[in-house]
């Protein structure tokens, strides 16, 4: 019998019957029926594992866990080793925890429950877990050991298998990885909860090896597929020396990578890719929040599309990038970005390259006093998107088409230039608004910027200035650079320039060019 086949209706049934049999029940082996007694005092370990050799023995199976009214300890690591064609399914009845209290430690790495496969390439080896809390803390924290060889991690739960799906887990106070997912085909992990689960090395270097949530790695080939989906990551609060060092890791061709519906906070990096040159990775209404990088690309990704994506308070930087996304270098960079409804709060300044072709739609971008600095960025378009406040500042960087954007300068805080370009060119601001803002251009010579149906208001008590303080008489301040203003409209209520400064020379073309003086419209 395939024990795929009792996943369906009938595998509560079998639940409830190896509850009251114990392990007398075909292809359910329950670990009480072992000698597991789940009261925090007695080592489960080997009640455990001899339920699991047991159903490994007889052709595979499902390994039941009941709650408890505390938890099941244990004292080293289950291990199941699967051959070729073999099922096996670890499933909580009522939730229950098992908590690891290491007697010995062996290396660097510990797993709580190993479930690997004999070969680097399963064939049919189908693991399925679901409704255990996997709890580390009998591991401590270590973030002042320097000496590597003497840190102790944690996995909670690694997987080598061909079909791999972890549902409705909990993960607590692991101090290295929660999940580990290699060498598969289909790899979901879906409604699970991590929270302090990470660490990180004492400093980035070569030993920055451990510290994820989640980790996929080694896939079977570029068709495979990884999901996180409906997962809370959660790092160690914000009183630890560092973040740790990674929500959701996709490595060594990964396949295609699909997160949706989660929230990561208190990671160096929310989604970090290397060597996974085939995938393409596709975010949606995700949160990345207290990070550094939050999407970091280091070499590898066919493509990346993030729908819905919000980033909140960025801190440092890692590998000399930081900010919401970030690439490592040119070589083998993603083809293409693409961000669809993002929301961009800024609330450190951050720099970051993105040596891929990039696209910007209904994106908002704000400034919560930082500023982020695209360096070397080719942006195709940003259609539809708000800028608030001081937030972008892009650096030998091009953009073919700002298209229906809003510029809204933060009055009072001294944030009123919105964009500010430093060699590079933006060819064309078509349909753009500008409120209470100025746009800085800065020795881009031999390059045009052209403003084009734009409309430009700015309420006539109000002063615009420069980072420094320095007031700025025109909504472009314009210096080395040559810019071109086509049926443009200016809303003010007092006399006020487009340009300011003068540059290389600014040229007014088409008919409908005016300034309605006396006027003020607020921004709705």
């Amino acid at each position: 019998m395939n024990v795929m086949e009792i996943m369906g209706p009938d595998l509560a049934k079998l639940i409830a019957a190896a509850n009251a049999n114990l392990k007398r029940v075909p292809y359910v082996y329950n670990v009480q029926g072992y000698g597991a007694l789940g009261n925090g005092i007695n080592d489960d370990t080997s009640a455990i594992q001899a339920a699991v050799n047991d159903c490994i023995a007889n052709g595979g199976g499902v390994v039941v866990i009941p709650r408890t009214s505390t938890y099941y300890k244990v004292t080293g690591f289950i291990n199941a080793t699967l051959t070729d064609g073999m099922s096996l399914v670890v499933m909580g009845d009522g939730y229950p925890e098992l908590r690891f209290t290491p007697s010995t430690f062996s290396g660097n790495y510990v797993a709580m429950f190993n479930f690997l496969s004999v070969s680097d390439t399963p064939v049919n080896v189908n693991v399925r877990v679901e409704g255990v809390k996997f709890n580390g803390i009998g591991v401590p924290e270590q973030w002042t050991v320097t000496d590597f060889n003497s840190l102790k991690t944690i996995i909670g739960l690694d997987i080598k298998a061909t079909y791999a799906y972890v549902n409705d887990c909990q993960f607590d106070n692991l101090y290295g990885y929660g999940l580990r997912i290699k060498n598969y085909r289909k790899a979901i992990v879906n409604s699970c909860h991590f929270e302090k689960v990470g660490g990180h090395w004492y400093t980035t270097d070569g030993y920055d090896s451990f510290g994820d949530s989640v980790y996929f790695a080694f896939a079977q080939d570029k068709y495979a597929i990884a999901t996180a989906s409906n997962c809370r990551m959660i790092g160690y609060p914000s009183d630890r020396p560092r973040l740790s060092r990674i929500a959701v890791t996709f490595e060594f061709g990964a396949g295609n990578g699909y997160i949706e519906n989660c929230y990561m906070e208190g990671y160096d990096r929310g989604v970090h890719v290397e060597a996974a040159y085939d995938m393409k990775l596709d975010i949606e209404d995700v949160t990345i929040e207290r990070y550094d990088v939050g999407i970091f690309v280091h070499g590898g990704a066919k493509s990346v599309t993030v729908k819905s994506g919000k980033f909140f308070d960025n801190q440092g930087s890692y590998a000399g990038t930081s900010g919401p996304v970030g690439t490592y270098s040119i070589t083998n960079a993603p083809d293409f970005f693409q961000f669809n409804n993002c929301i961009f709060d800024l609330a450190a300044d951050c720099e970051s390259f993105i040596d891929s072709l990039t696209y910007f739609y209904n994106c908002e971008f704000k400034s919560n006093t930082g500023r982020w600095t695209m360096k070397s960025v080719l942006v195709q378009n940003f259609t539809d998107c708000v800028f608030i406040g001081k937030a972008v500042y892009f650096y030998l960087s091009q953009v073919e088409k700002f298209i229906g954007c809003k510029f809204l300068g933060k009055t009072g805080t001294g944030q009123t230039e919105v964009l500010r370009f430093e060699g590079g060119f933006a060819k064309k601001f078509a349909d753009c608004r500008f409120v209470n803002a100025f746009t800085g251009l800065a020795n881009c010579i031999d390059f045009n910027f052209e403003f084009d149906s734009c409309r430009f208001e700015k309420d006539g008590t109000l002063t615009l200035t420069d980072d420094a303080g320095n007031a700025v008489t025109g909504f472009i301040f314009n210096f080395n650079t040559t810019i071109i203003i086509r049926d443009c409209i200016q809303v003010v209520n007092a006399a006020f320039p487009f340009d300011y400064y003068g540059g290389t020379g600014t040229r007014y073309l088409g008919t409908n060019n005016k300034v309605v003086n006396n006027v003020w419209s607020s921004y709705p």
